[in-house]
């Protein structure tokens, strides 16, 4: 998600710092001294948080809610060293289950699985909010597909399963794909 503000406290609970995220969701914190810091994400109430679970870097958050809801665990930096690639997972309340009742419901997706892309074609015209998910329900990318169709790059996404939910005029679309390595 960009433009998320990410607030910066050392180990003392001190604020230190904010930053915003970029158009990409990523963000930068420099010029912090050597010590430890944790972050802490807003709070919104139509999303849950993607949680550290410390098996999976690659799908995982930084979210521990260990100093409060929507906060990090602490990170010790070096001097100089700037905070970067700590990731904060948003999914929509439900949204995994919403995924397992519509599964099937005349969304088509092809090539299924894809290396780059997949095209999407609707049963309507009408243009449609999409969300890929991955297993844990995590929100990975998100778009609009206009006019019905559309193609959607997943080259960078990492290989496994994923779903597509599409949400228009009160209807909710989803199917299940596999991104494969090149």
């Amino acid at each position: 998600m960009s433009d998320i503000v990410i607030f910066i406290f050392n180990k003392f609970n001190i604020f230190v710092k904010s930053v915003k995220s970029d158009q990409y969701g990523r963000y930068s914190a420099k010029n912090l001294d050597a010590d430890q810091y944790y972050c802490k994400v807003p709070v919104y109430d139509d999303k849950d948080f993607v949680k550290f679970t410390g098996s999976n870097p690659d799908i995982d958050s930084e979210i521990t809610n260990q100093y409060g809801e929507g906060t990090s665990r602490l990170v010790t930096l070096s001097a100089g060293a700037p905070i970067s690639n700590f990731d904060f997972g948003y999914r929509i309340k439900g949204l995994k289950k919403i995924a397992a009742q519509t599964e099937h419901s005349g969304l088509h997706i092809f090539p299924n699985p894809s290396f780059w892309f997949i095209n999407v074609n609707l049963p309507t015209k009408e243009n449609a909010d999409y969300y890929i998910i991955n297993h844990t329900g995590a929100i990975i990318q998100k778009g609009i597909i206009l006019e019905g169709s559309g193609r959607i790059s997943i080259e960078e996404l990492n290989t496994g399963k994923y779903t597509i939910i599409v949400l228009y005029d009160k209807t909710i679309l989803s199917k299940s794909f596999m991104k494969i390595e090149n």
